[in-house]
């Protein structure tokens, strides 16, 4: 499922809960330490069924083709998070931050969670 397809389906994926980071490694040949590639995030989060009425979810996000993660922990999150930045770059990325420095859904230098990836693939699956 798309980005796009996700918010018309009336899932949200600010308030939830982080409950797995798995991130995939290769070699680069020419340094001498190990390049992210691809990550898989599986949150809990909610889809609007109507007024006041929501459904729990498991949302698992791929990203492929990773450019750059930034995960600092200034502050234990617990797996929990509030806000949500997502957002396409002018360069065609995926900008993905689970603890944004604000709400404005602009990616920011103070972001953290941040994953930054060439495609996104959301899975929903209900509980």
């Amino acid at each position: 499922m798309t980005l796009e397809q996700f918010q018309i389906e009336n899932y949200t994926l600010s308030d939830g809960e982080i409950m797995s980071i798995a991130i995939d490694y290769c070699k680069q040949s020419e340094a001498p330490h190990f390049a992210p590639t691809s990550a898989r995030v599986e949150l809990s989060i909610s889809q609007a069924l109507g007024y006041r009425k929501y459904r729990k979810c498991k949302a698992v996000l791929t990203l492929t083709g990773i450019s750059e993660i930034r995960i600092f922990d200034q502050q234990e999150l617990n797996g929990l998070y509030s806000d949500i930045t997502i957002t396409m770059l002018a360069s065609r990325m995926v900008y993905l931050a689970f603890d944004p420095y604000d709400n404005s859904n602009i990616p920011n230098d103070e972001d953290n969670y941040v994953f930054i990836a060439q495609i996104i693939d959301i899975q929903v699956i209900t509980q």
